[in-house]
């Protein structure tokens, strides 16, 4: 069956590697895989002999590869990927070259297997709690397919001063959800007593709607990083990918570097960074476009030709305001700005750009 990798990692497994891959298969049911994988590096043949006392363990083979002075290689393999490592440190501890140690398991995968995006796989697979579809050391092989992935964007309202939750949005094609604290029922809301109540319905929306791409503006430095620290507080996993891992951020205070969020089995795409990407600026559907700033406001009436329901230097003041007097407002707010950041990336090609690149190189989303 055809399917697009979304996200592929390499873990170990009893110190054993293993290649775990995630995505959507052609009948847009979510997969994982987990297959054996034996990491490997070079090094020169006449350095087999000096070499040898630090390859206990290691299989050894000939190949009939050369380095650039045309000298014959030999492969190195270990099981684990930790041992590995420790290999390499003492050889270069010992004054001899190594060739192709700095590659991870995951890129040694993607070369190996010329895995760029979209695969055939097949194997028996069985369900479990957060995937469709797992398949154990299944065949998988490079393919062709238009397969589409599952886009949800995210927005969070919050007071600005005591940093309360009012609201956490959700949107996705044909799909809406906002999760509001209130004490009565509001259109297009689930009801919710407290924070507590709304982290913990939003984690289980997630692991069910079970997305492969989470988007949103400024979703990682603002939204992600503030309810990494919302669940803390709470004490809730903060877990909602396709394993139980928990969601790492790292925030990037460096003007040239993005932050980044890892959600297992998952991709998190920054609309606010997208548009600055020069890759991606270079489209014929953005090229064109003018930006006063790189506001949420200012780049989807640009690029959608509409807008915030509630704009402007006061909007936060406005926001508080209506969450006390008319949470409808609130929500369709809300879920305003969620579809603003979903459409930027699924309506002006952004999304198709960013997965072509991707099946190109072999990259992360």
């Amino acid at each position: 069956m055809k399917a697009y990798i979304v996200s592929i990692t390499s873990s170990s497994d009893e110190d054993k590697t293993v290649i775990n891959l995630f995505g959507r298969l052609e009948n847009q049911k979510s997969f994982a895989a987990i297959i054996p994988y034996t990491p490997y590096f070079y090094i020169r043949e006449s350095d087999e002999k000096k070499a040898k006392p630090i390859l206990d363990g290691a299989k050894i083979e000939k190949t009939k590869l050369v380095n650039k002075n045309k000298e014959p290689v030999i492969k190195i393999s270990y099981e684990s990927q930790t041992e590995l490592n420790k290999i390499v440190r003492e050889i270069h501890q010992k004054k001899i070259d190594t060739y192709e140690a700095d590659l991870n398991p995951t890129l040694r995968y993607i070369i190996d297997n010329d895995v760029y995006g979209v695969v055939d796989i097949s194997g028996e697979s069985e369900p479990s709690e957060r995937v469709d579809h797992v398949f154990t050391n299944p065949k998988v092989v490079p393919a062709e397919a238009q397969i589409p992935l599952k886009v949800v964007s995210i927005d969070i309202e919050s007071d600005k001063k005591s940093k309360d939750i009012f609201c956490i949005g959700l949107y996705s094609k044909n799909y809406e959800k906002n999760f509001l604290i209130t004490d009565k029922p509001v259109a297009r809301a689930v009801q919710c007593k407290d924070e507590r109540e709304v982290l913990s319905k939003f984690r289980d929306e997630m692991i069910s709607f079970d997305p492969d791409i989470i988007t949103g503006w400024n979703i990682i430095d603002f939204d992600l990083n503030y309810l990494k620290g919302k669940f803390e507080e709470h004490n809730i996993p903060f877990d909602f990918g396709r394993t139980n891992e928990k969601i790492r951020i790292k925030l990037e205070g460096n003007f040239f570097r993005n932050s980044t969020a890892s959600v297992p089995g998952r991709q998190v795409m920054d609309g606010l960074n997208l548009i600055k990407d020069p890759f991606i600026q270079e489209a014929p559907s953005i090229k064109s476009k003018e930006f006063e700033s790189y506001s949420l406001e200012d780049v989807s009436q640009a690029m959608l030709g509409e807008g915030k329901i509630i704009s402007g230097k006061s909007r936060h003041e406005e926001i508080e305001k209506i969450f006390k007097t008319d949470k409808e407002k609130l929500v369709k707010y809300n879920i305003q700005d969620c579809k603003l950041a979903y459409d930027i990336l699924t309506k002006t090609s952004i999304l198709d750009l960013a997965i072509e690149r991707s099946s190109l190189t072999g990259l992360p989303l």
